[in-house]
Protein backbone atom coordinates (compact mmCIF):
# COMPACT_ATOMS: atom_id res chain seq x y z
CA UNK A 1 0.00 0.00 0.00
CA UNK A 2 1.67 3.50 -1.04
CA UNK A 3 1.60 6.39 1.44
CA UNK A 4 -1.14 8.45 0.37
CA UNK A 5 -3.56 5.31 0.60
CA UNK A 6 -2.10 5.07 4.06
CA UNK A 7 -3.35 8.36 4.48
CA UNK A 8 -6.43 8.10 3.04
CA UNK A 9 -7.62 4.80 5.35
CA UNK A 10 -6.36 6.38 8.56
CA UNK A 11 -8.32 9.50 7.89
CA UNK A 12 -11.80 6.89 6.76
CA UNK A 13 -10.67 4.49 10.44
CA UNK A 14 -10.70 8.27 12.31
CA UNK A 15 -13.99 9.26 10.65
CA UNK A 16 -15.46 5.60 11.18
CA UNK A 17 -15.04 6.38 14.43
CA UNK A 18 -16.24 10.05 14.61
CA UNK A 19 -19.56 8.63 12.85
CA UNK A 20 -19.94 5.86 15.43
CA UNK A 21 -19.90 8.49 18.35
CA UNK A 22 -22.57 10.75 17.00
CA UNK A 23 -24.57 7.87 16.27
CA UNK A 24 -24.81 6.98 19.35
CA UNK A 25 -25.53 10.70 20.55
CA UNK A 26 -27.98 12.41 18.33
CA UNK A 27 -30.31 9.19 16.81
CA UNK A 28 -33.01 9.20 19.11
CA UNK A 29 -34.94 6.15 16.91
CA UNK A 30 -33.27 3.53 18.97
CA UNK A 31 -34.11 0.30 16.23
CA UNK A 32 -32.29 2.77 13.86
CA UNK A 33 -29.13 3.71 16.06
CA UNK A 34 -29.01 0.03 16.65
CA UNK A 35 -28.73 -1.67 13.35
CA UNK A 36 -26.53 1.74 11.90
CA UNK A 37 -23.77 0.60 14.78
CA UNK A 38 -24.19 -3.15 13.79
CA UNK A 39 -23.37 -2.20 10.56
CA UNK A 40 -20.32 0.01 11.43
CA UNK A 41 -18.91 -2.51 14.42
CA UNK A 42 -19.05 -5.06 11.45
CA UNK A 43 -16.91 -3.06 9.02
CA UNK A 44 -14.45 -2.24 11.42
CA UNK A 45 -13.92 -5.68 12.78
CA UNK A 46 -13.66 -6.79 9.03
CA UNK A 47 -11.01 -3.49 8.11
CA UNK A 48 -8.96 -4.67 10.70
CA UNK A 49 -8.82 -8.63 10.30
CA UNK A 50 -8.40 -8.67 6.84
CA UNK A 51 -6.92 -5.10 5.86
CA UNK A 52 -8.11 -1.57 4.70
CA UNK A 53 -7.82 -2.70 0.85
CA UNK A 54 -9.76 -6.37 1.38
CA UNK A 55 -12.14 -6.21 -2.25
CA UNK A 56 -15.02 -7.72 0.41
CA UNK A 57 -15.12 -4.53 2.49
CA UNK A 58 -16.53 -2.75 -0.45
CA UNK A 59 -20.29 -4.29 -0.58
CA UNK A 60 -19.85 -3.15 3.53
CA UNK A 61 -19.33 -0.17 2.38
CA UNK A 62 -22.42 0.45 -0.12
CA UNK A 63 -24.72 -1.51 1.94
CA UNK A 64 -23.87 1.49 4.72
CA UNK A 65 -23.95 4.44 2.14
CA UNK A 66 -27.24 3.16 1.04
CA UNK A 67 -28.62 2.70 4.28
CA UNK A 68 -27.13 6.22 5.25
CA UNK A 69 -28.58 8.14 1.62
CA UNK A 70 -32.12 6.62 2.69
CA UNK A 71 -31.90 7.94 5.97
CA UNK A 72 -31.67 11.79 7.38
CA UNK A 73 -27.68 11.40 7.70
CA UNK A 74 -27.59 10.96 3.53
CA UNK A 75 -24.35 13.40 4.00
CA UNK A 76 -22.51 10.33 5.45
CA UNK A 77 -23.32 7.86 2.76
CA UNK A 78 -20.42 9.74 0.39
CA UNK A 79 -17.57 9.30 2.61
CA UNK A 80 -18.68 5.74 2.35
CA UNK A 81 -19.05 5.64 -1.64
CA UNK A 82 -16.14 7.37 -1.82
CA UNK A 83 -13.81 4.64 0.06
CA UNK A 84 -15.62 2.08 -2.03
CA UNK A 85 -14.28 3.73 -5.21
CA UNK A 86 -11.35 4.02 -3.28
CA UNK A 87 -11.02 0.55 -3.02
CA UNK A 88 -12.32 -0.56 -6.10
CA UNK A 89 -9.81 1.85 -7.91
CA UNK A 90 -6.91 -0.04 -6.03
CA UNK A 91 -8.09 -3.13 -8.10
CA UNK A 92 -9.35 -2.25 -10.81
CA UNK A 93 -7.96 1.46 -12.19
CA UNK A 94 -9.51 4.54 -12.72
CA UNK A 95 -10.84 3.53 -16.67
CA UNK A 96 -12.41 0.07 -15.56
CA UNK A 97 -16.24 0.48 -16.62
CA UNK A 98 -17.68 -1.33 -13.34
CA UNK A 99 -16.36 1.86 -11.49
CA UNK A 100 -19.59 3.59 -12.64
CA UNK A 101 -22.55 2.04 -10.34
CA UNK A 102 -20.16 3.65 -7.58
CA UNK A 103 -19.71 7.10 -9.35
CA UNK A 104 -23.23 7.51 -9.95
CA UNK A 105 -23.84 6.82 -6.01
CA UNK A 106 -21.53 9.27 -4.70
CA UNK A 107 -23.04 11.96 -8.03
CA UNK A 108 -26.53 11.08 -5.90
CA UNK A 109 -25.51 11.70 -2.55
CA UNK A 110 -23.89 14.98 -3.84
CA UNK A 111 -27.46 15.83 -5.38
CA UNK A 112 -29.06 14.83 -3.00
CA UNK A 113 -27.69 17.55 -0.74
CA UNK A 114 -27.94 20.26 -3.42
CA UNK A 115 -24.11 20.19 -4.58
CA UNK A 116 -25.03 19.79 -8.16
CA UNK A 117 -21.46 20.97 -9.29
CA UNK A 118 -19.77 17.85 -7.93
CA UNK A 119 -22.51 15.79 -8.47
CA UNK A 120 -22.46 16.92 -12.20
CA UNK A 121 -18.15 15.36 -12.06
CA UNK A 122 -19.10 12.64 -10.80
CA UNK A 123 -21.97 11.90 -13.50
CA UNK A 124 -20.35 13.07 -15.92
CA UNK A 125 -17.35 10.61 -15.06
CA UNK A 126 -19.53 7.64 -14.40
CA UNK A 127 -21.28 8.39 -18.24
CA UNK A 128 -18.04 8.57 -19.86
CA UNK A 129 -16.65 5.12 -18.45
CA UNK A 130 -19.95 3.59 -19.72
CA UNK A 131 -19.13 5.43 -23.49
CA UNK A 132 -15.55 4.38 -23.66
CA UNK A 133 -16.54 0.89 -22.80
CA UNK A 134 -19.71 0.29 -24.95
CA UNK A 135 -21.95 -0.45 -21.55
CA UNK A 136 -25.39 -0.05 -22.10
CA UNK A 137 -28.52 -1.00 -20.13
CA UNK A 138 -30.34 0.10 -17.01
CA UNK A 139 -26.94 1.86 -15.42
CA UNK A 140 -26.80 4.07 -18.29
CA UNK A 141 -30.28 5.15 -18.64
CA UNK A 142 -30.15 6.12 -14.63
CA UNK A 143 -26.81 8.09 -15.28
CA UNK A 144 -28.48 9.84 -17.86
CA UNK A 145 -31.69 9.99 -15.73
CA UNK A 146 -29.36 11.73 -13.23
CA UNK A 147 -27.47 13.96 -15.56
CA UNK A 148 -31.29 15.07 -16.90
CA UNK A 149 -31.50 16.61 -13.38
CA UNK A 150 -28.54 18.03 -12.51
CA UNK A 151 -28.82 20.26 -16.06
CA UNK A 152 -32.62 20.80 -14.32
CA UNK A 153 -31.74 22.23 -11.13
CA UNK A 154 -28.92 24.16 -13.12
CA UNK A 155 -31.80 25.40 -15.32
CA UNK A 156 -30.99 24.00 -18.99
CA UNK A 157 -34.65 22.75 -18.98
CA UNK A 158 -33.86 21.84 -23.28
CA UNK A 159 -30.96 19.76 -21.85
CA UNK A 160 -32.03 18.46 -19.39
CA UNK A 161 -35.44 16.97 -21.00
CA UNK A 162 -32.46 15.55 -24.10
CA UNK A 163 -30.94 13.88 -21.65
CA UNK A 164 -34.18 12.33 -20.08
CA UNK A 165 -35.29 11.16 -23.47
CA UNK A 166 -32.39 9.92 -24.05
CA UNK A 167 -32.45 7.85 -20.45
CA UNK A 168 -36.57 6.28 -21.11
CA UNK A 169 -34.86 4.78 -24.75
CA UNK A 170 -32.08 2.90 -22.72
CA UNK A 171 -34.33 1.72 -19.96
CA UNK A 172 -36.97 1.03 -22.59
CA UNK A 173 -34.19 -0.83 -24.43
CA UNK A 174 -32.99 -2.30 -21.12
CA UNK A 175 -36.16 -3.05 -19.59
CA UNK A 176 -38.73 -3.53 -22.22
CA UNK A 177 -41.50 -0.77 -23.33
CA UNK A 178 -43.76 -1.97 -20.55
CA UNK A 179 -41.53 -2.30 -17.15
CA UNK A 180 -42.97 -0.67 -14.22
CA UNK A 181 -39.29 0.94 -14.10
CA UNK A 182 -40.11 2.52 -17.06
CA UNK A 183 -43.19 4.44 -15.77
CA UNK A 184 -41.18 5.31 -12.57
CA UNK A 185 -38.91 7.51 -14.76
CA UNK A 186 -41.96 8.87 -16.97
CA UNK A 187 -43.31 9.79 -13.85
CA UNK A 188 -40.54 11.28 -11.92
CA UNK A 189 -39.43 12.90 -15.25
CA UNK A 190 -43.24 14.15 -15.72
CA UNK A 191 -42.88 15.93 -12.04
CA UNK A 192 -39.80 17.97 -12.94
CA UNK A 193 -41.39 19.57 -15.68
CA UNK A 194 -44.16 20.63 -14.32
CA UNK A 195 -42.41 22.09 -11.36
CA UNK A 196 -41.13 24.51 -14.24
CA UNK A 197 -44.50 25.01 -15.32
CA UNK A 198 -43.92 23.28 -18.52
CA UNK A 199 -47.27 21.15 -17.78
CA UNK A 200 -48.37 20.29 -21.43
CA UNK A 201 -44.61 18.42 -21.36
CA UNK A 202 -45.52 16.43 -18.10
CA UNK A 203 -48.72 15.77 -18.82
CA UNK A 204 -47.23 13.46 -22.02
CA UNK A 205 -45.03 11.90 -19.31
CA UNK A 206 -47.62 11.46 -16.84
CA UNK A 207 -50.17 9.65 -19.09
CA UNK A 208 -47.33 7.13 -20.84
CA UNK A 209 -46.65 6.37 -17.44
CA UNK A 210 -50.20 5.77 -16.68
CA UNK A 211 -50.82 3.51 -19.71
CA UNK A 212 -47.32 1.42 -18.44
CA UNK A 213 -48.44 0.88 -15.03
CA UNK A 214 -52.15 -0.09 -15.47
CA UNK A 215 -50.70 -2.70 -18.29
CA UNK A 216 -47.97 -3.87 -16.41
CA UNK A 217 -49.88 -3.70 -12.90
CA UNK A 218 -53.08 -2.98 -13.16
CA UNK A 219 -55.64 -0.12 -12.72
CA UNK A 220 -55.86 -0.53 -8.55
CA UNK A 221 -52.65 0.15 -7.79
CA UNK A 222 -50.56 2.68 -5.41
CA UNK A 223 -48.65 3.69 -8.38
CA UNK A 224 -51.88 4.25 -10.53
CA UNK A 225 -53.26 6.71 -7.73
CA UNK A 226 -49.71 8.28 -7.41
CA UNK A 227 -50.14 9.71 -11.45
CA UNK A 228 -53.87 10.54 -11.30
CA UNK A 229 -52.65 12.76 -8.47
CA UNK A 230 -50.17 14.37 -10.29
CA UNK A 231 -51.99 14.32 -13.33
CA UNK A 232 -54.90 16.30 -11.22
CA UNK A 233 -51.86 18.94 -10.28
CA UNK A 234 -51.30 19.61 -14.11
CA UNK A 235 -55.01 19.92 -14.54
CA UNK A 236 -54.68 22.38 -11.96
CA UNK A 237 -52.09 24.43 -13.11
CA UNK A 238 -53.75 24.55 -16.41
CA UNK A 239 -57.20 26.04 -14.71
CA UNK A 240 -58.80 22.94 -15.43
CA UNK A 241 -60.88 22.16 -12.39
CA UNK A 242 -63.49 19.75 -13.25
CA UNK A 243 -60.67 17.72 -15.10
CA UNK A 244 -58.67 18.06 -11.87
CA UNK A 245 -61.21 17.29 -9.51
CA UNK A 246 -62.18 13.96 -11.70
CA UNK A 247 -57.92 12.95 -11.53
CA UNK A 248 -58.10 13.06 -7.61
CA UNK A 249 -61.61 11.55 -7.23
CA UNK A 250 -59.64 8.46 -9.12
CA UNK A 251 -56.90 8.60 -7.28
CA UNK A 252 -58.38 9.01 -3.79
CA UNK A 253 -60.80 6.09 -4.85
CA UNK A 254 -57.78 3.28 -5.70
CA UNK A 255 -56.26 4.63 -1.99
CA UNK A 256 -59.57 4.21 -0.32
CA UNK A 257 -60.61 1.18 -1.21
CA UNK A 258 -57.00 -0.59 -1.80
CA UNK A 259 -54.76 1.03 0.80
CA UNK A 260 -56.88 2.88 2.71
CA UNK A 261 -53.43 5.39 3.74
CA UNK A 262 -54.25 8.24 5.42
CA UNK A 263 -51.13 10.49 4.28
CA UNK A 264 -52.07 10.14 0.64
CA UNK A 265 -55.43 10.47 1.37
CA UNK A 266 -55.41 13.45 3.22
CA UNK A 267 -52.80 14.69 0.96
CA UNK A 268 -55.30 14.28 -2.12
CA UNK A 269 -58.60 15.85 -0.27
CA UNK A 270 -56.28 19.10 0.58
CA UNK A 271 -56.03 19.64 -2.65
CA UNK A 272 -59.74 18.28 -3.74
CA UNK A 273 -60.64 21.39 -1.32
CA UNK A 274 -58.38 24.02 -2.71
CA UNK A 275 -59.68 23.09 -6.00
CA UNK A 276 -63.57 23.22 -4.85
CA UNK A 277 -62.40 26.58 -2.89
CA UNK A 278 -60.79 28.14 -6.00
CA UNK A 279 -64.08 27.40 -8.56
CA UNK A 280 -65.99 29.09 -4.94
CA UNK A 281 -67.60 26.05 -4.35
CA UNK A 282 -67.54 26.84 -0.93
CA UNK A 283 -70.14 23.76 0.44
CA UNK A 284 -68.25 21.06 -0.98
CA UNK A 285 -64.98 22.96 -0.05
CA UNK A 286 -65.71 22.54 3.59
CA UNK A 287 -67.12 18.83 3.45
CA UNK A 288 -63.80 18.22 1.50
CA UNK A 289 -61.88 20.01 4.77
CA UNK A 290 -63.95 18.65 7.38
CA UNK A 291 -63.39 14.74 5.87
CA UNK A 292 -59.73 15.68 6.56
CA UNK A 293 -60.95 16.62 10.03
CA UNK A 294 -62.63 13.12 10.76
CA UNK A 295 -59.91 11.52 9.35
CA UNK A 296 -57.17 13.00 11.21
CA UNK A 297 -59.55 12.45 14.56
CA UNK A 298 -59.66 8.85 14.00
CA UNK A 299 -55.90 8.73 13.30
CA UNK A 300 -54.38 10.89 16.61
CA UNK A 301 -57.58 11.59 18.72
CA UNK A 302 -60.26 13.92 18.88
CA UNK A 303 -57.84 15.91 20.98
CA UNK A 304 -54.71 16.19 19.20
CA UNK A 305 -52.85 19.52 17.95
CA UNK A 306 -53.05 18.23 14.17
CA UNK A 307 -56.88 18.52 14.38
CA UNK A 308 -56.52 22.18 15.90
CA UNK A 309 -54.18 22.70 13.12
CA UNK A 310 -56.73 21.63 10.54
CA UNK A 311 -59.69 23.60 12.24
CA UNK A 312 -58.04 26.64 12.10
CA UNK A 313 -58.11 26.51 7.79
CA UNK A 314 -61.62 25.76 8.22
CA UNK A 315 -62.20 28.34 10.85
CA UNK A 316 -60.17 30.65 7.88
CA UNK A 317 -62.85 29.84 6.10
CA UNK A 318 -65.87 30.17 7.57
CA UNK A 319 -64.75 33.29 8.38
CA UNK A 320 -64.33 34.62 5.03
CA UNK A 321 -67.72 33.27 4.18
CA UNK A 322 -69.00 35.05 7.26
CA UNK A 323 -70.30 32.38 8.57
CA UNK A 324 -69.83 33.76 12.09
CA UNK A 325 -71.09 31.07 14.52
CA UNK A 326 -69.52 28.42 12.31
CA UNK A 327 -65.97 30.46 13.13
CA UNK A 328 -67.15 31.40 16.88
CA UNK A 329 -67.92 27.16 17.21
CA UNK A 330 -64.19 26.67 15.27
CA UNK A 331 -62.20 28.83 17.28
CA UNK A 332 -63.74 27.67 20.32
CA UNK A 333 -62.82 23.87 19.59
CA UNK A 334 -58.92 25.48 18.49
CA UNK A 335 -58.84 27.12 22.21
CA UNK A 336 -60.31 23.84 23.83
CA UNK A 337 -57.45 21.24 22.26
CA UNK A 338 -54.68 23.98 22.40
CA UNK A 339 -55.06 24.12 26.25
CA UNK A 340 -54.93 20.49 26.12
CA UNK A 341 -51.90 19.45 27.57
CA UNK A 342 -52.40 16.02 26.49
CA UNK A 343 -52.68 17.28 22.77
CA UNK A 344 -49.02 18.23 22.47
CA UNK A 345 -48.28 14.65 22.56
CA UNK A 346 -46.92 12.69 19.52
CA UNK A 347 -47.08 9.06 19.41
CA UNK A 348 -44.40 7.72 17.73
CA UNK A 349 -46.47 5.30 15.57
CA UNK A 350 -48.41 8.55 14.23
CA UNK A 351 -45.13 10.81 13.97
CA UNK A 352 -44.96 10.17 10.37
CA UNK A 353 -48.78 11.14 9.93
CA UNK A 354 -48.40 14.09 12.71
CA UNK A 355 -45.50 15.78 10.52
CA UNK A 356 -47.23 15.29 7.34
CA UNK A 357 -50.00 17.44 8.79
CA UNK A 358 -48.01 20.49 10.01
CA UNK A 359 -45.92 20.19 7.06
CA UNK A 360 -49.00 20.85 5.40
CA UNK A 361 -51.41 22.88 6.93
CA UNK A 362 -48.64 24.76 9.16
CA UNK A 363 -48.12 25.67 13.08
CA UNK A 364 -49.97 28.43 13.51
CA UNK A 365 -53.80 28.92 13.89
CA UNK A 366 -53.11 32.75 14.66
CA UNK A 367 -50.12 34.72 15.99
CA UNK A 368 -51.48 35.09 19.86
CA UNK A 369 -53.46 31.81 20.06
CA UNK A 370 -52.13 29.21 22.43
CA UNK A 371 -50.99 26.49 19.52
CA UNK A 372 -48.82 29.80 18.29
CA UNK A 373 -46.82 29.81 21.39
CA UNK A 374 -46.96 25.77 21.99
CA UNK A 375 -45.64 26.05 18.79
CA UNK A 376 -42.68 28.62 19.43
Amino acid sequence: MNTINESECDCFTFLLHDIMNTCTKCILDINERNYLLQLLNQLQNWRNHYGYNDSSVTKMLNDIGKYLQESHLSQLSLYFYLEQLRIEEFYLGRLHPDLADTLNNIGEAYAGNDQFSKAEEYFAEALLLMKNNKRKGNLLALILYNMGSVKYHQLLFADALENFDLAVTERKDALGEFHPDVAEMHLNIGKLQLECGKVDIAMKYFLNALMIVRISIGNNSSEVSEILYHIGLGHVTNGECTEALNSFYQALHIVDENFHDEICMVMILHNIGLTYQYMGDISNAINTFQSIINITKRKVGEEHICVAVVLGLLRNLYTEQGMVEKSRDATENIKDICCNTSAHLVDDRNREFVEFIIEIFGYFVEDDSPLAAAAA
